[in-house]
């Protein structure tokens, strides 16, 4: 089920989705400097979705600027929904790495955030 992107890495995808029915879904992408996961829902028909969403980037694709902030690797993590309308969220989400943790949500409706 995996699709080769470079020598180093694979992107593995589930099955096709129907047009009348919400779909479980499992998506991971690995290279040689992240590996990423997302789980969740997706339903056909109106174009809603809720994925977790968890993955984790060496810390060297950051500019160096951003090294002195940095572990060897930066963790990410955050579940990510769009409903039925349109309205997009992402809650629970946290970015940390070494001594350094961000947490947060975000929505947009519509052009409002």
């Amino acid at each position: 089920m995996g699709q080769a992107v470079s020598d180093d890495g694979d992107i593995n995808a589930g099955p096709r989705l129907a047009a009348d029915r919400r779909e479980q879904l499992r998506l991971s992408a690995r290279t040689g400097t992240m590996q990423a996961e997302a789980s969740g829902r997706y339903g056909v028909a109106d174009n809603s979705f809720a994925i977790k969403l968890s993955g984790s980037v060496l810390a060297a694709v950051f500019p160096s600027s951003a090294g002195r902030f940095l572990d060897k690797s930066v963790t990410l993590t955050g579940t990510l929904d769009r409903d039925a309308e349109g309205r997009i969220s992402l809650a629970d989400s946290q970015v940390s790495s070494g001594g350094l943790s961000v947490t947060g949500s975000a929505a947009l409706d519509g052009e409002t955030v």
